[in-house]
């Protein structure tokens, strides 16, 4: 069972660019975060999700602390192959 951790943050546009960067800290393979927008509601904020291999929650969390007053969630899941 191959796990992933995934990082999300939900930010207003003003935040955008901190929580680009941050997220970016974090990418330890190929795959490079990916950002969810509302393009038909102006204000609607966007939702950026990183993943990193396995179950690094405590690393994460961790790393978060230290980099980014913005909030976060972080989740553990079974990875799936297409």
């Amino acid at each position: 069972m191959a796990l992933r951790t995934f990082v999300s943050m939900t930010v207003r546009e003003d935040a955008l660019d901190q929580a680009r960067r941050t997220l970016w800290t974090l990418v330890t393979d190929t795959m490079s975060p990916a950002e969810f927008t509302s393009y038909n509601k102006p204000d609607a904020p966007t939702v950026v999700v990183v993943s990193v291999p396995g179950d690094a929650r405590e690393e994460v969390a961790e790393r978060l602390a230290s980099l980014t007053s913005l909030p976060y969630e972080i989740e553990v899941q079974e990875a799936t192959s297409h």
